[in-house]
């Protein structure tokens, strides 16, 4: 780690008219801040911006009920690739991304059940789209599609040539003790009440609506974070994860799937770490027959008869995370080998366990290896 710039030297000394705007825009910033009753990061935003619905794909405009922003840290993480600065209008939009065209799209119903789409302009006709599912123990409601902004930002600098454009999801959320809801005051279609197979199957119903919008058969790889790492994966396995519910319909197989800081097996997880079966009962219930049904390292089919081709599956972990351990990333690899899955796993991530996505580095970099493995596969 190394300590971040506390001071920037002025070549020359700033106009008034230049330092009355500064603090005006500190004060606005100080006022948002005295406002917000929680700190989170700027990346944690609670908002719902106005998604096009499934019908009416009309232009999306974004409106931010809630947007908590927190001081930035004093620190940032030593990597090859340096960290996106971020202006004060990427911290008011933090959906907007020089270069690229934002929109928001309902696949269903619910409030949560959206997607972000990140196109370059002029459109592209070629390359892989690259679709990430955020974490948050399936209940955090913190955890936005949004997430990916971090990572976005890194590729586009680095490795953009090779994408079509980039995919968040979002999907309905169990419930979270800190974050209650009256039933009585919520709109039914804003309660976290999502129950397993819930996630999963947004997850798939998401992919068929990309399909049939944006053709992402033609490629696409799919980028999982810790509970989103265990989604993307459970989209490939059938009935074992659905628990007998029948899902919209078809999805296409991702050309890669890259889990990191992954949840991967619920009873091997819960017996090494105290006090997870709270968030683990509160999405996925008491029985932990269901929870070995639905963990990809202990399903009982066979990941290359369910993902045909010559699929990729990176998996990365970071030593430093005291979340989500090392043995998480050791039984799917073993699983994915079993299966005769072609498989990379990288165990030397650096950080906590939601660094990864907020540095946005490190998950841009593993793209990058995605992307240079299938082109050199061809």
């Amino acid at each position: 780690m190394r300590p971040r710039d506390t001071a920037v030297p002025f070549a020359r000394t700033r106009p008034r008219h230049e330092a009355a705007a500064a603090m005006s825009r500190n004060a606005r910033r100080v006022l948002r801040s005295l406002r917000a009753p929680l700190i989170v990061t700027k990346y944690e935003v609670q908002c719902r911006p106005a998604c096009r619905s499934r019908r009416h794909l009309t232009t999306a405009h974004v409106s931010h009920q809630r947007l908590l922003l927190s001081r930035p840290s004093t620190t940032e993480p030593d990597h090859a690739i340096p960290p996106t600065r971020d202006t004060d209008d990427d911290m008011a939009q933090p959906e907007q991304i020089t270069g690229l065209d934002y929109s928001c799209h309902q696949y269903g119903d619910h409030a949560l059940q959206r997607v972000g789409i990140w196109q370059p302009t002029p459109r592209r006709h070629h390359g892989y789209w690259v679709i990430y599912l955020h974490g948050g123990a399936w209940r955090d409601p913190r955890n936005t599609h949004l997430n990916f902004v971090p990572s976005i930002k890194q590729i586009q600098s680095n490795f953009d040539a090779a994408v079509r454009g980039y995919i968040s999801v979002d999907y309905r959320l169990s419930p979270h003790q800190d974050y209650p809801q009256d039933p009585a005051q919520t709109p039914k279609p804003e309660l976290r009440i999502a129950k397993h197979p819930d996630h999963v199957l947004d997850i798939r119903a998401a992919l068929h609506f990309l399909d049939t919008e944006y053709q992402i058969s033609r490629g696409y790889i799919l980028v999982g974070h810790s509970a989103g790492a265990m989604l993307a994966f459970q989209a490939l396995m059938g009935q074992s994860a659905l628990a007998r519910q029948q899902p919209r319909g078809p999805i296409p197989l991702p050309v890669a799937i890259i889990g990191i800081s992954g949840i991967y097996d619920l009873v091997g997880l819960n017996s090494r770490k105290e006090g997870y079966d709270g968030f683990i009962s509160a999405a996925f219930g008491k029985d932990q027959k269901v929870w070995q049904a639905a963990s990809p390292a202990t399903f009982g089919g066979s990941f290359k008869e369910t993902w045909s081709g010559s699929p990729l599956a990176i998996l990365a972990h970071s030593p430093e995370d005291t979340l989500v351990d090392m043995p998480e990333i050791d039984s799917m690899a073993a699983k994915l080998s079993e299966d005769g899955i072609n498989i990379v796993a990288v165990r030397d991530l650096s950080g906590e366990h939601d660094e990864v996505w907020k540095d946005g580095s490190q998950l841009a970099s593993l793209v990058a290896q995605a992307l240079q493995r299938l082109s050199s596969a061809g």
